[in-house]
């Protein structure tokens, strides 16, 4: 009985605390970067959950990086909710704010989300020297959601990459990396160790990499990048 008496005590709190989440944001454009930061980077620790209709609200903030931090931090989406920001970023690819659609798009890759792909192997060209990591994030997105359907025009897309001065040597690597696990030629991996011979710098970036879940040792061979790459 006790217990019960405590989970509802609990559950009083909670409501009262997104009740006075909600007033705040609806007043959100109105306060300072840091006041409107601390109250959504607060409540995404709280443990509460948000129905669909608050998490709508929360994605039409002028302020995108609000909606950035909101989509990092919580951890509360549903199967409905994902489904709603799934629309929400394939709706928002086109947008001006490539820092925005960047942000999208590694938020779509870590929740596995089905993002229009065409449309991101064409932020990949269309976007070519942007300095806002859009073409890192969508041949991030890719590269984590091989479809074979389209392998003729990613691995077109991903070469174009490689072969152009237009991209930066990050995207060249991760598309280098990406194209030697499709395709398994030693040329990719080639080309990483001169991109590395070229700046150190890209020895870190590679790293990096590796150090993520899907290029674990598990998943990914990496006998032939120890001993050409990382020697």
């Amino acid at each position: 009985m006790k217990h019960q008496r405590n989970k509802k005590d609990r559950d009083i709190v909670k409501e009262i605390r997104k009740d006075d989440f909600i007033k705040k944001i609806n007043k959100i454009d109105d306060l300072s970067w840091k006041e409107a930061y601390d109250i959504i980077h607060d409540f995404c620790y709280s443990d509460i959950k948000l129905h669909l209709n608050e998490v709508k609200q929360i994605l039409c903030f002028k302020n995108k990086d609000l909606i950035d931090l909101f989509l990092r931090e919580y951890i509360l989406f549903d199967e409905n909710d994902k489904t709603y920001v799934e629309l929400f970023i394939n709706d928002n690819l086109d947008h001006k704010n490539t820092a925005f659609v960047s942000d999208l798009l590694y938020f779509a890759t870590d929740l596995s989300l089905n993002i229009n792909y065409l449309k991101v192997l064409n932020l990949i060209k269309k976007n070519a020297k942007d300095e806002n990591y859009i073409v890192l994030a969508a041949i991030h997105y890719i590269a984590n959601n091989i479809k074979y359907y389209y392998i003729e025009e990613i691995v077109s897309s991903f070469k174009s990459v490689v072969n152009s001065k237009d991209y930066f040597q990050s995207e060249q690597i991760l598309a280098s990396i990406s194209l030697y696990r499709i395709t398994g030629k030693q040329s990719f991996l080639d080309f990483i160790t001169e991109l590395i011979d070229y700046d150190k710098e890209n020895l870190v970036f590679l790293n990096n990499l590796l150090a993520e879940k899907s290029y674990r040792e598990e998943y990914f061979d990496l006998t032939e990048i120890r001993s050409k790459v990382l020697k």
